[in-house]
């Protein structure tokens, strides 16, 4: 259903199938228009992250992130100082635009690292 929200697909730990595993520990926040899901925020208080925030595309620009966001920020201001959102993808301006217009700031870069279990040179 949410899967179509996004322009590119989160990390492991940020998917759909794993905010749903820890759901009972996550603060989930939904936008509907005329009953229609068209947004959603994802918080998982332990770690003051948000997880996952998208809207769906044909809901863009109207706001409803900045509610979401302004939403929970009225629901856990009396205990957070700050909160984060990672695993934002580096290619998405459209989403760093946003955040850096609603007030987050960039932190820190990602690096994606591998290890070639079979090197050319060496043989198992």
């Amino acid at each position: 259903m949410v899967a179509g929200f996004f322009d590119w697909h989160p990390s492991w730990e940020n998917s759909i199938a794993s905010i749903r595993r820890i759901s009972d520990s996550v603060l989930l926040l939904g936008a509907l228009v005329q009953g229609q899901l068209v947004g959603f925020l994802a918080y998982y208080p332990t770690l003051n992250w948000i997880l996952s925030l998208a809207v769906h595309r044909s809901f863009r620009r109207q706001r409803i992130g900045t509610a979401l966001l302004a939403y929970l920020r009225t629901e856990i201001h009396a205990q957070v100082l700050s909160i984060n959102i990672i695993n934002v993808e580096h290619t998405d301006k459209g989403m760093i635009a946003f955040l850096q217009a609603v007030g987050f700031e960039f932190a820190f870069n990602q690096f994606e690292m591998a290890l070639d279990l079979c090197p050319r040179n060496h043989r198992l």
